[in-house]
């Protein structure tokens, strides 16, 4: 359900570039309560191939077909990107995305996972999340099984990515040891109907 990738050295330090240009404000199209978040969407073709190629390396298409609308397979296309700088204390609530397939790039991790759980108000808590991605999803078979997939993504997720299908919900938590920015690149895949061609009506 979810796929762990690796970006290649070229296209995250384009991307590390890209994430400079802050003229394009994003929040009003995301849930996130984090003050700094941009659209880079003219940038996509920094990743928009290898991307693709990551979703078809993905086994959860192994049952997806994209070739759905035949005679008129349909393409995936980015159709949305933006960044992330989240601070301490900031976070992204219970949501999920729009489009087919999304993803999450992680830039920079300002925080060891080890170093998190120390400053973390949850010391004491049985559940300490903080600075932790986690995905919720019912089982199958089972409306009351609620499935939790958390993920440590601290310092040594520089450089990673995943893939996942864009109504699986998942929650970013705050951090708390340091001040510097949680850095991370997100978009959505949709398909590309502009080829679609529609049968005329008989007269």
């Amino acid at each position: 359900m979810i796929h762990k990738f690796t970006v290649p050295d070229d296209i995250y330090n384009n991307l590390n570039n890209c994430i400079k240009d802050k003229t394009d404000p994003y929040n009003q199209h995301l849930v996130g309560n984090i003050a700094e978040e941009y659209s880079i969407y003219e940038y996509k073709n920094l990743i928009e191939e290898f991307l693709l190629y990551e979703i078809g390396q993905s086994k959860f298409m192994e049952n997806f077909k994209l070739a759905i609308f035949h005679p008129n397979p349909q393409k995936l296309k980015l159709n949305s990107l933006w960044v992330n700088f989240q601070k301490k204390h900031e976070f992204n609530p219970i949501h999920n995305h729009d489009g087919v397939f999304s993803f999450i790039i992680f830039l920079k991790i300002p925080y060891t996972m080890e170093n998190e759980l120390k400053k973390s108000p949850g010391t004491k808590s049985n559940l300490n999340l903080a600075g932790h991605l986690s995905f919720v999803f019912l089982g199958e078979g089972d409306r009351d099984h609620i499935i939790k997939n958390h993920i440590p993504a601290d310092k040594t997720w520089e450089k990673q990515g995943l893939l996942f299908k864009s109504h699986l919900n998942h929650i970013v938590y705050p951090f708390y040891s340091s001040d510097d920015y949680r850095i991370t690149i997100s978009g959505n895949f949709c398909f590309d109907n502009s080829n679609i061609m529609l049968n005329e009506p008989n007269n």
